[in-house]
């Protein structure tokens, strides 16, 4: 197949995009890359995958990147409650005019299949109960909103024609290619390793978390899959942990790391998200939190990136 991935050069679609082409899809790539390109090197010169720079605002670039395509990964966005903090307009721009533009001109070239990404966030703070895809929305920051206003745009455009499927993807942690150090676990454990210390705010609060390489499994799933996901929506997970119990996991492999436990402060979500949805069409999470922390902690110590606080590795410039 012909696939376009907005967001190239992102956290996912640079774990994505090298499966993909293994799987022998020709893949176009859309980034504006403002967060940098570092996580196209491993497949920019792949003779399958074409890559254009810009913003999927611009509609006569993204109209001549979506020719010919079959499936649309959008991927792209301002994530995360910091970034869309720090530039609001730009987050509204994207985040909702962005997918709008892009579920046109999909429409308009002729896409079987358009795949949006949006986030577990829209659950926001219902404690206790195990969360299907029915459950209410409840956005608790700007971030969350966008991604709720797109996603009933992505749903809606859903029709025999261009089948949609959104995926509310749980926390994502895992080394990358194109590596953040700004997600939950991700960030506990470069501040465990480097700092030997931790300051964790709501040590009970639960969050429904997923390795990157997971979430690469469930878009390969769907591109296989495609009638039993269109016009869907699953959350896409791999476990359910509290703060307190991924300090637990750490102190396995940093006996000396120091903790201080707060109340929670500022980010105020806690739910558990379910996918039993995912796993009745094949889903199945291989990598646990466990896992991840050991990955990190190892790329860490290895010596993989020579500032692990430098914005690179962020979604804030």
């Amino acid at each position: 197949m012909r696939i376009i991935v907005t967001g190239a050069g992102g956290y996912i679609a640079s774990t994505l995009i090298p499966c993909l082409l293994r799987d022998g899809h020709i893949v176009t790539g859309l980034d504006n890359l403002h967060l940098g390109g570092h996580g196209l090197l491993s497949y920019y010169s792949d003779p399958n995958f074409t890559f254009y720079k810009g913003s999927i605002n611009d509609v006569p670039l993204v109209r001549l990147a979506m020719e010919g395509q079959d499936v649309a990964i959008h991927l792209a966005a301002i994530v995360g409650e910091p970034p869309c903090n720090k530039w609001p307009k730009e987050a509204e721009r994207v985040n909702v005019d962005g997918t709008k533009i892009m579920l046109e001109e999909a429409q308009k070239a002729g896409v079987k299949h358009f795949l949006f990404s949006s986030t577990c966030s829209n659950y926001g703070r219902q404690p206790g109960s195990m969360l299907d895809e029915t459950a209410p929305l409840v956005p608790l920051s700007l971030y969350a909103e966008t991604k709720v206003r797109a996603e009933r745009d992505v749903l809606a455009a859903h029709s025999t024609s261009m089948a949609t499927t959104v995926f509310r993807f749980a926390t994502a942690f895992g080394v990358s290619p194109r590596m953040r150090f700004d997600t939950l676990v991700n960030e506990f454990v470069r501040d465990a390793v480097v700092n030997a210390f931790l300051l964790v705010y709501g040590r009970d609060s639960f969050r429904t978390v997923v390795h990157v390489r997971d979430i690469v499994q469930m878009v390969r799933l769907t591109l296989e899959k495609r009638r039993e996901c269109a016009g869907e929506v699953f959350n896409v997970g791999g476990m359910h942990i509290s703060k307190g119990g991924l300090v637990n996991i750490l102190r396995k492999y940093l006996p000396d790391l120091d903790v201080d436990f707060k109340e929670q402060q500022g980010d105020p979500r806690d739910y558990k998200a379910s996918f039993a949805k995912a796993m009745r069409i094949g889903y199945r999470p291989q990598y646990t939190v466990e896992d991840g922390v050991i990955e990190v902690i190892n790329a860490l110590t290895d010596g993989l990136f020579a500032d692990p606080n430098s914005s690179l590795y962020g979604n804030v410039r």
